[in-house]
């Protein structure tokens, strides 16, 4: 089984609040601005996951140039 990492973890329990208070409370005056924060904070999280992800695949794709280039000199 597939260890989860931190950042999973706290994706996960973010959701799980937002889910909750939404869900047992509704959106209200009292709790918009933690809820803010919760989502802002999910938003961060799904960024950060996006550009990793980009990041792997410009990598490979300059690694894969760079290796043809090497081959036709």
């Amino acid at each position: 089984m597939e260890e989860k990492t931190v950042q999973e973890n706290v994706l996960e329990k973010v959701e799980s609040k937002i889910n909750e208070l939404v869900n047992t409370e509704g959106v209200k005056r009292e709790n918009v601005d933690y809820l803010y924060k919760l989502v802002d904070i999910h938003k961060d999280l799904k960024n950060e996951n996006y550009w990793k992800v980009k990041e792997e695949k410009y990598n490979d794709e300059i690694q894969r140039i760079w290796l043809w280039c090497k081959k036709k000199r």
